[in-house]
């Protein structure tokens, strides 16, 4: 059975070709949804998802009649994406989820329907208030990430999947229910202090490229004490008096952003609804030993996935949840 899956964010949108769960071909480019949001309309984006589908089934000599099945996620379901859907009331199972995907044909990408899969939020908007607005968060994509991790390596378990990016996502699972998410600014403010502040020449405008484990706990441990703001100067005051290198200071830095981030999660309400959880951490290996750090010196249960296993996730995901909705029938 030939698939083909479509995956866009803010700023990227990958094309995959499978055969059952082997990816065969790729295409990306550097198109999302911030280009819907800048231009007003989506005509660049139509046209990177078609192009895209039509590069990874050339790549193979295959035409659009070849293909059995097309699914899509991630922001494409936004209102600056191509198809509107309304999140869907967490908590939810992922077979619940799966039979929410929309079928639509769109003939300015192809003559095939498109299944879109529709994002998460923790509470409806009818039992939303400004009582439980501290509760209240949203995902488009990352719910067929979790799919596809929850699929492949944990099913029936409790975990918290952690999904590091310019939004740092926590995906609460308890036997295939998701229970909602919590999201953090961290990825986007440590690009921003690292890029766009007085912290750029202590930092060298890097992101620390291996992990040192005594700076980063003694960044965590000044969040903790003095708050993000006062802290993270001190990045400027470590470097220019504290005799350090700059991947040392780079891990303080990433220390004090992980650190007011546990915070939150700490004081999250889905957090205190699991009783020993496991976390699941994907990302870059720097980023993934932080957390490791992080977890365990909570004495909190940790796996990271390996990058060549985290790859193909939303693929892995889009096709779980498309057996779950009985688009394929057979076995994979």
């Amino acid at each position: 059975m030939l698939i083909i899956t479509i995956d866009t964010g803010t700023t990227n949108t990958r094309t995959r070709l499978w055969e059952n769960f082997n990816c065969l071909e790729e295409s990306s480019v550097s198109i999302g949804v911030r280009n819907t949001a800048i231009d007003g309309n989506n005509n660049k984006l139509i046209k990177a998802i078609h192009d895209t589908i039509y590069d990874v089934i050339n790549k193979k000599n295959f035409t659009i009649n070849n293909i059995d099945l097309i699914l899509a996620s991630g922001m494409l379901t936004s209102n600056v994406g191509i198809l509107e859907i309304p999140h869907k009331n967490a908590p939810i199972r992922l077979e619940d989820l799966s039979k929410s995907m929309v079928r639509k044909t769109i003939n300015e990408i192809c003559t095939k329907p498109i299944w879109f899969v529709p994002g998460i939020k923790n509470i409806s908007n009818e039992d939303l208030n400004a009582s439980n607005i501290a509760n209240m968060d949203i995902m488009r994509g990352e719910e067929t990430e979790a799919a596809g991790l929850i699929e492949k390596f944990h099913k029936d378990q409790e975990l918290i999947l952690v999904l590091p990016g310019s939004h740092n996502k926590y995906i609460f699972v308890k036997n295939n229910e998701i229970l909602g998410c919590m999201t953090s600014l961290g990825g986007e403010l440590l690009q921003a202090l690292i890029n766009n502040t007085i912290l750029s020449d202590s930092v060298k405008r890097s992101f620390a490229e291996s992990f040192d484990e005594e700076m980063f706990k003694l960044g965590v441990s000044y969040s903790e004490k003095y708050g993000i703001c006062h802290s993270a100067f001190m990045t400027r005051i470590i470097s220019l008096f504290g005799n350090k290198s700059v991947l040392e200071v780079q891990n303080f830095l990433l220390g004090i952003v992980l650190g007011d981030e546990i915070k939150a999660l700490k004081n999250n309400k889905l957090f205190n609804l699991l009783k020993k959880p496991k976390f699941v951490v994907t990302g870059k290996p720097v980023i993934q030993k932080a957390y490791e750090y992080i977890f365990k010196s909570y004495n909190l249960n940790v796996e990271l996935i390996k990058h060549t296993e985290q790859k193909y996730l939303s693929g892995y995901g889009l096709i779980s949840l498309a057996k779950w909705n009985n688009l394929i029938k057979e076995n994979l």
